[in-house]
């Protein structure tokens, strides 16, 4: 069996982040609702939908991420590869997986993320934009998770009357 481990700590270790392997705390499982323009401010949104319940989770997003989900979502394959099509071809060459994403807090009205990669043995988190890390769980398969305290704090309800529009 070849490993290709010490490759990919190289190609990524600069964004390693302590707890790799940790277990999951308290996190739901989520999949991408849609991608919509929020009418007020103009700026892409990704909506994160509860697996078993009805709660929904606004993140907003730049244009260019915007365009790599909604690509994804619609089974659009650009001409040429983007940025998270490249990720996954380094990920999936180096013999590693993506293992699941998962949005872990908010601090100062900015979402973080975490990337959990998978190689042989080993494994490590990296640090993430929320947009970028669903772009690339969308290319590899992988499950999207978010901390419950955010649906607590900044997530709404299925039945929310926004008016959304999708790009």
């Amino acid at each position: 069996m070849r490993t290709h481990f010490p490759l990919l700590i190289l190609a990524l270790g600069a964004l390693a982040c302590s707890g790799a392997g940790a277990p999951p705390r308290d996190d739901v499982a989520v999949v991408v609702g849609m991608v919509t323009i929020d009418p007020m401010s103009k700026t892409p949104v990704v909506i994160l939908e509860e697996q078993r319940g009805g709660r929904r989770l606004p993140i907003w997003i730049g244009v260019n991420e915007a365009r790599a989900i909604a690509q994804r979502l619609e089974d659009v394959t650009p001409p040429r590869p983007n940025t998270h099509d490249l990720a996954q071809r380094l990920v999936e060459g180096l013999d590693g997986a993506v293992e699941r994403v998962t949005v872990t807090e908010l601090r100062e009205s900015t979402y973080y993320a975490v990337i959990a990669l998978r190689a042989g043995e080993a494994r490590i988190e990296i640090d993430s934009r929320p947009s970028d890390a669903i772009a690339l769980a969308l290319r590899t398969a992988a499950p999207v998770f978010v901390r419950e305290a955010l649906f607590e704090g900044g997530g709404g309800d299925a039945d929310d009357d926004r008016a959304e529009h999708s790009i």
